[in-house]
């Protein structure tokens, strides 16, 4: 009885050691359900555009965060929101609407006589619950409006667009510009309930423009691209990525060799899947990786970041001095290793540095400059050798090797 008891205060013991552990692993959190900043992110509007964007609080020494219709607009007050709110578009910056607001404004108007329309979607609705079983009405059904008697000339509409540009300028609301639309317009009545729908729904696209902030994650990043830029996907779609994942057996601790072009979404969902555990040798062509900015807007932790290898081809298929030492049963030695290897971390200020660094004047400064030298000393501890690679391609066959060109 006693030894029962001890082997349970055991598992016990050990169960917490192991929750313990698990809590504290970096890899085995969960992603944030706010934006943080420095995150991309995507914003997906009604009429289905996708456009990537990043949060930032500043824009000295950055690219624009986010540009729509050539405007440029400012993340900086999107940082903390969490996934999924509802955005509108105002004269200067990004309005983040209260929850349960939809992309599609609701638009609380008389459509006609008979009631009223709570949405877009109410008046659709109405039309099809009121629509007849007969191609033709009969001539003694009440008589409804019809669009038989309107003429598209252009000339129904009593507002200019030099002045809607100018509520525009001044800031008006963009629900205030299509109350004035509807307003001026001398066949806004006569219009059936499904056309009227059709207009309040076309202008509210076009004055009342919203958006959804939406996660980067290797389904939604591939949508985005395909529905901008196909081509450049190989006109790979989500699905298909999907599958490419599945067949290749990909899961977290393997090794994979993957050599693509499709702007290095594959190689982004590769470590987004992987949670960085194992190892991915992703083979590129040109003097450096052409798709780092890709690889970015997956928001990938430093293990999953560090888990990607870049390989060049010419160290994989080239003919080099290791297979001629290998060979001839001499040793080579990697110089770019040693001198890796020879840094000392933290890196002690050289003295015509240090005196750089006192002759600054604010700390704001300093702190920018021992940051970006911290971060490329940092950059060589963690870059490997053409070697390293080329060994261990040489030592362990991959798991899974994947092409898509």
């Amino acid at each position: 009885m006693v030894d029962g008891n001890v082997d349970m205060q055991v598992d016990v013991a050990t169960t917490n050691e192991d929750s313990t552990s698990m809590a504290n692993d970096p890899l085995l959190k969960d992603p944030s359900n706010v934006l943080r900043e420095g995150d991309y992110f995507i914003l997906v509007f009604a009429d289905n555009r996708q456009i990537f964007a990043q949060a930032v609080m500043g824009r000295k020494g950055k690219s624009t965060p986010v540009k729509i219709n050539k405007r440029s607009y400012p993340t900086s007050n999107l940082i903390g929101l969490s996934y999924g709110t509802v955005l509108e578009l105002g004269a200067a910056c990004l309005n983040p609407l209260p929850e349960g607001e939809d992309v599609i404004p609701n638009y609380p108007a008389i459509l006609s006589s008979g009631g009223t329309a709570p949405g877009v979607s109410s008046g659709l609705e109405n039309e099809e619950a009121n629509a007849e079983d007969s191609t033709f009405p009969s001539v003694d059904s009440e008589q409804k409006n019809d669009n038989r008697d309107l003429i598209d000339n252009n000339e129904a509409q009593g507002i200019q667009d030099h002045q809607i540009e100018q509520m525009r300028q001044v800031g008006t609301h963009g629900s205030v510009i299509v109350d004035k639309l509807i307003e001026n317009s001398s066949t806004f009545e006569a219009k059936t309930e499904f056309s009227k729908a059709k207009y309040i729904a076309k202008k509210q696209m076009k004055y009342q423009q919203r958006c959804r902030i939406v996660r980067c994650t290797p389904y939604s990043i591939c949508e985005a691209v395909f529905s901008n830029r196909p081509r450049q996907l190989l006109n790979m779609r989500e699905d298909t990525l999907g599958q490419i994942l599945s067949h290749s057996n990909i899961s977290a601790g393997c090794q994979v060799l993957v050599y693509e072009q499709c702007m290095g979404v594959i190689t982004g969902a590769l470590a987004w899947r992987m949670g960085g555990y194992g190892k991915i040798l992703s083979i590129y062509d040109s003097q450096q990786p052409s798709f780092l900015e890709m690889v970015q807007r997956y928001n990938l932790s430093f293990a999953e970041n560090f888990s990607i290898k870049w390989v060049h081809s010419g160290d994989v298929f080239a003919d080099d001095d290791v297979a001629t030492a290998s060979s001839s049963n001499l040793e080579v030695i990697d110089s770019e290793k040693a001198d890796r290897e020879a840094l000392i971390w933290p890196c002690p200020l050289q003295d015509h540095t240090r005196a750089h660094v006192e002759n600054m004047e604010t700390t704001r400064e300093k702190k920018q400059f021992l940051a970006k030298r911290c971060a490329r000393f940092a950059r060589k501890l963690i870059r490997h050798t053409p070697m390293e690679s080329k060994q261990w391609l040489e030592t362990r066959k991959s798991d899974a090797v994947r092409g898509y060109k």
